[in-house]
């Protein structure tokens, strides 16, 4: 056990509270193998929440990480392939990008995410998303498995996530009956 000074001992848990919240700062998520990296660290629950979520449904489906998952929050707009992106994995540094909430939310023209107004809920989504692609190139590094294959993965994966109301309400919405065979 270690024995403060009884003038620094209440100051430690304060300490290590705001040593969240300071420049560069890394949080590890408890009970996965996920790190968050960031000037400043707000909705951590809501990230590692989201990516144990997505964590679980994958390895339901034999897809686990073979390393840790960084990911990077930035407080600036994405740009992947010409598009203006919440979230993007790089292929060569194993990394998530991904806009911080606060960010997201303060875009000039409201986001949305399957026609519904961006929030909270769809952030756990997008977190799972990049999840997905992160966890599927960690178990195929020489695959180049094309790129709608993955994100079809990373889409269940972020449905997955979701609350089941808000998931039926997206698919009740999007006018697309589900997959019926010949018969």
């Amino acid at each position: 056990m270690l024995n403060f000074p009884r003038p620094l001992a209440g100051l430690i848990p304060i300490i290590m509270l705001l040593s969240l919240h300071v420049k560069g700062a890394t949080w590890v998520c408890p009970y996965s193998p996920v790190e968050i990296r960031a000037n400043e660290i707000h909705h951590q629950e809501v990230i590692c929440g989201a990516a144990s979520e997505a964590l679980t449904f994958l390895a339901a489906y034999g897809l686990v990480p073979k390393k840790v998952i960084a990911i990077e929050l930035t407080e600036q707009s994405l740009e992947h392939y010409g598009y203006t992106a919440f979230g993007s994995y790089n292929r060569e540094t194993g990394i998530v990008s991904l806009m911080s909430l606060e960010a997201i939310l303060h875009l000039e023209s409201v986001p949305a995410m399957y026609g519904q107004e961006f929030d909270p809920v769809h952030y756990r989504g997008a977190v799972a998303h990049e999840i997905a692609h992160a966890v599927f190139h960690q178990n195929s590094p020489h695959s180049r498995l094309a790129n709608a294959a993955q994100e079809y993965l990373a889409h269940v994966t972020q449905m997955a996530v979701l609350p089941s109301q808000r998931r039926q309400q997206i698919i009740g919405e999007s006018g697309v009956n589900a997959w019926e065979s010949d018969q």
